[in-house]
């Protein structure tokens, strides 16, 4: 999909950025964030291995990946598409306070 995006060059067509099906498929996120970040319209985030909230237990740190995004000059939405514990806002909420600020 990089190499198409690339190939046509059209600042309207861009890449979502699934940090869950990522980290299973590949890994690597730190390089892939820093390689594929200019191509990115999205980002979509769950815990894995069992696509829980960002601040359930997992494989991945998501202060540290926020951080990078921020860092590598990220500016969009990070939208969730995960299976809440309990209720979606309030766990939004509790997840979500100062995360990206």
């Amino acid at each position: 999909a990089a190499a198409i995006l690339q190939k046509v060059g059209r600042p309207n067509l861009q890449l979502q950025m699934d940090l869950f099906h990522w980290q299973i498929m590949d890994g690597n996120l730190t390089g892939n964030i820093r390689e594929f970040l200019p191509l990115v319209g999205h980002v979509q985030v769950a815990q894995v291995p069992g696509r829980g909230e960002p601040d359930s237990p997992g494989e991945l740190n998501f202060p540290y990946l926020f951080q990078l995004l921020e860092d590598e000059g990220y500016e969009g939405f990070v939208g969730c598409e995960y299976r809440p514990q309990g209720e979606g806002a309030p766990g939004l909420r509790a997840w979500g306070k100062g995360a990206l600020d």
